[in-house]
Order: C-alpha cells, then structure tokens, then sequence
C-alpha cells in the first residue's frame, strides 16, 4: 500500500504566479524524506497542501488512497504540520500549549496526558515544560512544535524548514531526534539546505519551478551523476585547436573552453568517462599540437553541485512572484528607484 501520493498538484499565488505547477511524489516506507529547494521555491504551499491546511487547484494528495482536503478531519489528523517556526503568546507555556493542543484533536484526558509526557520526554523538554514561551530558546521552541506535532499518535510529519535558524550542538541534537524519529514515522522534510539532506535522508527530491526535477534514493542519484567525471585542466594554446585534441581522446565525452588569459592559457573543462589513465591520455593529445598541459585538477560532484545547478537556471514562478511583489509596491508607493528603472 502506497502511504502517501501526490498526483499533478497545482497551487497557485493570488497574482497568478504558480508555487507548485504539477508536482507528484510517492512515498511508500516509514524514514525522512527530504524535499530540497530554494526558499521561494514552493515548500511552505507544498507542505500546506500536503497536511490539508490548504486545498490544492488541481490535483490530489491521498494518503492510504484517501484523498486529502480541509474538510477531512479526521485524515488531517494523520498528516502533521510542523511550521517553520512557531509563535505563541510570551506567557503560554509549553505544556500549556500541549494541553491546548490535545485538546483540539478531541484526546480524551488520560490519553493527552499521558502522550504529552511522553512527547516532552522524547523531544527532551520535561525540564523547560513549565518555561513561558518567551523564554525559551530558538530550539527549544522547534522542539515544542515537533512534540504538539506527535500528539494524537499520526502516521506522517510534514516539516517545513524548521532548523534554519539553528546552529551548533543544538542542531545536531534536533538530527539526533530526526533519526529517531525517522525508524517510527514518514517523515517529509522541506528543507534549503544540502548537507541537512545528506546528514538526514535516504531519499531526496529536488523542487524547481514548481515540480520535482529530480528524485530519488540519495546514493543512486549520485551514482547516475558521477557515472561521468569532471576535469578542469589549463593549456596554452589555441582555444579551438585544443578542444578539437581533446575531443579526440577516447574516454572524453564533452569538452568546453570556458576561458582564455592574456599569455594565451585555456581553461579547459572536461567530461569523462572513468578512466585510470586519463592524464595521461591528454598529456600525450595535447603533446602532439605542441599544447602544453599546465595544471589538472579532477571535480567529484556532490549533492549541493547538482542543487546549485538546478538554481544557476533561474525560475519562471519565482520571476513572477517577484514582479507581482513589485508591482504590489508600487500600487503602495513604496517601490524603491532599483524597482521601477532606478536613477533617469
């Protein structure tokens, strides 16, 4: 049985710009999953649609093949929302809010305490419970949000960014309970940050322009990724004439001059397949037209390469969202000169 399916999901801003434009996902196993995009990316909508505090335009989300909608109640309260960040009044403390919490979800009194205490143990805040909200620090309030997330016992937990803001031992803690937390729930993380993915999550989908551009398990993408190799080298000589040698030797896939210096040395980037004796292949190419080979360096690609590449494109929905900001502002009277064409 599938757990959770998003199919062709659209979502929407109020000037017509779209957050999420078709998005599908499958998610079948307990583990953390991380949604990984920019921070205009879509996520919070994602995540918003996903636990049914926001109804899609288009498409659905089922999760057991149920389909996901404000009004399914009950459904909602299997799919759990922890927000980027949480606001409360100074004064609430944060067992009064799990008390307020449990509340909402109908837990009757001996079952909402007995999971409050058991949420504050498991996050370990019993010693900061009775702290008004003012006082706690930035993660000990994401901890509250995760225990409130826990009550009412649901089977999958939608996180919207909630660690950006932490640093430090404090982090590492929060990925501690990740991992725990990991092996019992679905865990949906959305996240802008590479290496909380690779710390985190067996499995990765990257959100560009509204869909998934690219997903799947962590390792395997980045076995396809690095079925080929990188080499950036530096050559004197004629920049055509180089790449033309290059080309020619057997392993080279894709050769780009991406840049020549004054005294006449390219910079040379080249694709390849694996190959112990690929130096020494071009040493001898460029040899033979009397290029000399000044410097190699090999490249081995990582998660954050492939993300950054996904942002050097640029984002159709984001460029909207921003000129719908713009001209937000300027209707206000607010637009700086940057914004309407600057200084004439």
């Amino acid at each position: 049985m599938i757990l959770l399916e998003i199919k062709d999901i659209v979502k929407g801003y109020d000037k017509g710009a779209e957050a999420l434009c078709g998005l599908s996902l499958v998610v079948q196993d307990k583990g953390v999953y991380a949604i990984l995009g920019d921070k205009d990316a879509g996520k919070t909508a994602l995540a918003r649609v996903i636990c049914g505090c926001e109804d899609a335009d288009s498409g659905e989300v089922l999760v057991d093949g149920v389909r996901m909608s404000r009004k399914n109640v009950a459904l909602k309260k299997r799919v759990r929302l922890v927000p980027a960040s949480l606001e409360l009044y100074g004064t609430v403390t944060a067992n009064e809010h799990l008390d307020f919490v449990g509340d909402t979800l109908g837990i009757v009194p001996d079952k909402k305490y007995r999971q409050i205490r058991e949420a504050l143990e498991l996050v370990m805040l019993e010693e900061s419970q009775n702290k008004p909200f003012s006082a706690l620090t930035v993660s000990e309030r994401c901890r509250l949000s995760i225990a409130a997330s826990l009550l009412g016992n649901p089977d999958i937990l939608v996180l919207d960014d909630p660690f950006a803001h932490i640093e430090g031992s404090q982090l590492e803690e929060l990925y501690g309970l990740m991992d725990m937390l990991g092996k019992i729930k679905t865990v949906i993380l959305l996240t802008h940050r590479p290496q909380e993915v690779k710390r985190l999550c067996e499995y990765v989908y990257i959100l560009h322009d509204g869909r998934i551009a690219l997903g799947g398990r962590l390792t395997e993408i980045m076995e396809k990724i690095n079925s080929t190799c990188q080499m950036y080298i530096s050559v004197r000589g004629d920049g055509e004439t180089i790449a033309e040698a290059v080309r020619s030797v057997d392993p080279v896939v894709d050769v780009k001059v991406t840049g020549t210096e004054k005294d006449g040395v390219c910079s040379v980037s080249v694709e390849h397949l694996p190959d112990d004796r690929i130096k020494d292949k071009l040493f001898s190419a460029l040899a033979a037209i009397n290029a000399p080979m000044l410097s190699v360096r090999s490249v081995t690609l990582g998660l954050e390469d492939i993300f950054y590449s996904f942002r050097s494109t640029g984002s159709k929905r984001t460029e909207m969202a921003v000129k719908n900001k713009k001209d937000k502002k300027r209707k206000s009277g607010k637009a700086s000169k940057d914004e309407v064409g600057g200084d004439k």
